[in-house]
């Protein structure tokens, strides 16, 4: 199996990887080779939800789709054919997929049909609408895993771009504008240079206006089962191209505040929860909500939409009143009471209630389904059933995986812990047993660094100097030549000589590390060490107690004399 087989698998669902095999099997089963293309390949490779399966056979589509109606229990989807000649089949698991023939359009003036004629796996790519759609995957026995992508359209994945494939993309099928900017909303990408300027140029010819019913109502279907159905529609409404559904639909029209519901509801359920809901008849009632009767009509007259999507879209309101007085029945005592209706409800219904229900007691039970019963149904596994040597997928084993979850909703049933981790391995023979405990190893006494030997002067430079009290001392220069250990003459009158390294002259002794010092400091010029002041000598115990009472003497006569004078001039007057 190829990487990117392995990839496909596992990004899709259960579900969805069932539905590949089926149609591998029912290819091989008619003699064709099949492939897998367009947006599951997009989605997968750019790390997107995969939302649909589409399915690319080099032969009669026809021969696929009957196999898969008469083994399989696929159904067709109403109104689904297309000018692609494919069908749009639903399975019995809840998956959509198409089954389309390879063919080369040829387009005889713009928007017009197209002339379709069968071709190979490539040539039905190139002629697709951009580069990032034009990627395909073989199912055939004899190049399972072999990846297609003749238009480069990895590359601009990884550009984060949307590239048509040719000049001419967007005039001949104008509705692949709409593709487009639906494309953008939901990726973030940006429009290549040259596509942006091809979509300037269709839309100053006015040939948006030749896009045909079938085209915007085929738009309209896949815009419902968009997860940012705002953002599409803001951004359909800032280009101008929204009143081509309706003249009604633009501007406070769109119902902002009923879509931003949506999302936030959809956002709340769990990821990689099996949550069914048809979203035609949902959207079409936010779309239309603040449209009048009249509007609502032609709007349907319009698009022609089918009965089914009339019938979806009128009855959702009835059938959610219905849920909602159910929810609030006092019979629903149990937890697993409350998951079983929702669960058994159809999934347009339950978004319904959390958008538009007012009931505090139905918004707490659909919250408490959405964040608690879901995840507890979604964590139980089959191995949980294997001691009841069941088949997987009978009805006896859905049955009992049902009683199972229901259990486990209620706490009747607590999740059975997790088995604690396996004992190391035992030891060598002749070594202690493993230990999960670090080993801690003992440093070996590292010795201590060696002093360095004071510079000249005496004075260690690892703390700034200060400068000494009192006059600086005069500098003394010498010209007189010096001796340096080795007998090299040094001085202002040394004559140049050639040095030698150390060492290296016979009868030399090694010079220490204070002998280095010195004689890479220069000699000529001697500044000698601060002197440090002297310590002040303390005076003896016996002369210091000598002048105290000296100054006693002087200090006691002054307040005497102050004292006695206010003291006589009050005595005179008594008398």
């Amino acid at each position: 199996m190829s990487d990117y087989m392995f990839m496909l698998e596992s990004h899709l669902s259960p579900e969805q990887n069932q539905v590949v095999g089926w149609v591998e099997e029912a290819a091989a089963g008619v003699g064709m080779n099949a492939f897998l293309a367009g947006g599951a390949m997009r989605d997968t490779l750019g790390g997107f939800p995969v939302r649909d399966l589409d399915f690319i056979v080099e032969g009669n589509p026809a021969k696929v789709v009957k196999w898969l109606q008469q083994k399989r229990g696929a159904s067709a989807v109403e109104g689904s054919e297309s000018h692609r000649r494919g069908t749009e089949l639903q399975f019995a698991n809840g998956v959509h997929a198409q089954i389309a023939q390879a063919v080369q359009m040829s387009y005889g003036k713009p928007g017009s049909k197209p002339q379709a004629k069968p071709a190979d796996i490539r040539d039905y790519l190139r002629g697709r609408d951009f580069t990032i759609n034009s990627i395909a995957i073989s199912l055939s026995p004899g190049s399972r895993g072999l990846l297609l992508d003749p238009t480069n359209g990895l590359s601009d994945l990884e550009r984060r771009e949307i590239r048509a494939n040719s000049n001419y993309t967007l005039y001949d099928d104008p509705s692949r504008i709409l593709r487009m900017f639906r494309l953008r909303a939901r990726l973030s990408f940006e429009l290549d240079p040259r596509t942006q300027q091809q979509y300037e140029n269709v839309r100053e010819a006015g040939l948006e206006a030749k896009i045909g019913i079938p085209d915007l109502a085929n738009e309209l279907r896949q815009m419902a089962e968009e997860a940012n159905l705002l953002a599409v529609l803001e951004t359909l409404d800032r280009e101008k191209l929204s009143t081509l559904f309706s003249p009604a639909l633009t501007g406070p029209k769109i119902n902002s505040t009923g879509f931003g519901k949506l999302e936030k509801a959809r956002q709340a359920i769990p990821y990689g929860v099996n949550f069914h809901a048809k979203n035609t008849g949902l959207f079409l009632l936010l779309l239309t909500e603040k449209f009048t009767p009249k509007e609502k009509s032609e709007l349907i007259s319009r698009l022609g939409l089918t009965k089914r999507e009339v019938d979806a879209w009128h009855k959702l309101e009835p059938g959610a009143k219905k849920l909602e007085r159910a929810l609030k029945s006092p019979n629903l005592k149990k937890a697993s009471q409350v998951y079983t209706l929702l669960t058994s409800a159809p999934g347009e219904e339950v978004l319904y209630l959390a958008i538009f229900s007012e009931e505090r007691l139905v918004k707490d039970r659909l919250k408490n389904h959405l964040q608690k019963y879901l995840p507890t149904a979604q964590d139980v596994s089959d191995k949980e059933l294997a001691h009841l040597n069941l088949e997987p997928g009978s009805p006896k084993f859905q049955a009992a995986r049902r009683d199972l979850i229901l259990a486990y909703v209620d706490g009747r049933v607590k999740k059975p812990e997790p088995p604690p981790p396996p004992p190391p391995p035992p030891g060598r023979p002749g070594r202690p047993p493993a230990s999960n405990a670090p080993t801690v190893v003992p440093k070996a006494p590292t010795a201590p660094p060696p002093r360095m030997a004071p510079p000249l002067g005496g004075v260690l430079l690892r703390q700034p100097l200060t400068r000494p009290a009192g006059p600086t001392p005069p500098v003394a220069f010498s010209t007189k030549p010096m001796m340096q250990p080795g007998g090299m003459r040094t001085g202002m009158g040394a004559a140049p000589q050639q040095r030698q390294p150390m060492g290296s002259r016979p009868g030399m002794v090694q010079p220490t590390l204070a002998s280095r010092a010195m004689m890479s400091a220069p000699v000529a010029r001697t500044i000698p060490a601060p002197v440090a002041a002297p310590a002040p000598v303390a005076a003896p115990a016996k002369k210091a107690a000598a002048p105290a009472p000296a100054v006693a003497k002087k200090a006691a006569p002054a307040p005497v004399k102050k004292a006695a004078a206010p003291v006589a001039k009050k005595a005179a007057p008594t008398p």
